[in-house]
């Protein structure tokens, strides 16, 4: 093996794979902290997988001598990160158990494995798959994913993305017993699909993906227990959860009582400042909709180290109500989305909550109330 490339390539395509490899210290079968190298046809195919999920991409290399090997990622890395620039010269050792590497005037080598003992993932792939923009993937990932469950004692569908194409449109949707977050793209003429993907796996899908262009195809592998998203630059696979997504969409409010459009920005500052007084206190906000004089007041309960109170121009229908909101779950929906302008739409202090970004017509949020 005898290949070369590029700092600038090296260093972007590592950092795409970090979530795919195991922490430093955390316990893992040996070969799952190497990284597998495939060099051939001016190609270098990088792939990191940690038991869970898949990363692989391409960057560019002059092959003197195509071969496959593993490496040590998190040394590797680490050494690459240590130059600022330059060209690495890649060599495998007589016993194939270092790889050698020059820049410059250093050198070094890093444990390398057989690569037959590196994992091979997504096996039988389907040949059909959904295809759909990658931006707009990533913006419904960015939409849904902060109200998956964090809870791993709870039931375990829902700490995944459940997606489900029913020939008409594709839907994205999380929920966590509190919230839940929907969002659909409209798709035709594609073969159906469900599944249910680990929400930290579609979080380290949305920034590996952040900035691509072009489409982003999503098919199943290994008789359908694996999901493969590809796009131009990237491969990335991940098991998929098993059981049914319960029917959120009937929690959705199809009707309110009283609504409000406020500023979404100025709303997202002030509940910021407010969690500076109750963060530790269950992070808590007070929410007080005065349609009289269309104010929506955020203020922190009254607490005995201080309180703050903010009032937001809003145009307000309905009755004046008065509830508590997570800060927490209020901030996750109010920075996923871009638009200018919220709305919200109630039925009195205790009922779910719906909440619109004014112009995004394809996305829902329900949030529950906080009983003090």
């Amino acid at each position: 093996m005898e290949f070369h490339v590029l700092h600038a390539d090296l260093k972007k395509a590592l950092v795409k794979l970090l979530d795919a490899t195991p922490r430093k210290n955390q316990y893992a079968v040996p070969v799952l902290h190497h990284i597998s190298l495939v060099a051939e046809d001016d190609e270098l195919t990088l792939t990191a997988f940690n038991g869970a999920i898949s990363v692989t991409t391409e960057i560019n290399a002059q092959i003197k001598e195509p071969d496959a090997c593993t490496i040590l990622y998190h040394r590797f890395r680490d050494y690459v990160n240590s130059f600022k620039e330059g060209q690495f010269r890649f060599r495998l050792n007589e016993e194939r158990t270092r790889v050698c590497l020059t820049c410059g005037k250093s050198r070094a080598q890093i444990p390398s494995m057989d690569i037959e003992e590196f994992p091979v993932v997504g096996q039988d792939k389907g040949s059909n798959g959904l295809k759909l923009d990658v931006e707009k993937f990533v913006k419904a990932l960015n939409l849904v994913n902060y109200a998956v469950s964090t809870d791993k004692e709870g039931r375990e569908v829902l700490t995944g993305v459940h997606i489900l194409y029913d020939g008409t449109h594709i839907l994205f949707e999380s929920a966590d017993g509190y919230r839940l977050s929907s969002f659909t793209i409209d798709l035709t003429e594609q073969d159906a699909f469900e599944g249910i993907i680990p929400g930290t796996a579609m979080a380290s899908l949305a920034k590996i993906l952040k900035g691509e262009e072009g489409n982003v195809t999503i098919t199943t592998a290994n008789k359908g227990n694996t999901i493969v998203f590809e796009t131009f630059n990237y491969v990335f696979t991940s098991q998929l959860l098993d059981g049914v997504f319960p029917d959120v969409q009937r929690i959705i409010p199809t009707k309110s009582t009283t609504t409000l459009v406020t500023d979404r920005k100025a709303l997202l500052d002030s509940v910021k400042r407010i969690m500076i007084m109750s963060r530790d206190y269950v992070n808590m906000v007070r929410v007080a909709v005065d349609q009289d004089s269309n104010t929506l007041h955020v203020f922190t309960p009254q607490y005995d180290i201080g309180w703050i109170k903010n009032p937001i121009p809003a145009t307000i229908k309905g009755d004046n109500l008065e509830f508590n909101l997570s800060g927490r779950f209020l901030i996750s929906v109010l920075d996923s989305l871009k638009t200018e302008e919220v709305e919200f739409g109630m039925t009195n202090n205790t009922s779910p909550i719906k909440i619109l970004g004014i112009g995004e017509d394809d996305f829902s949020h329900v949030i529950m109330p906080m009983i003090e």
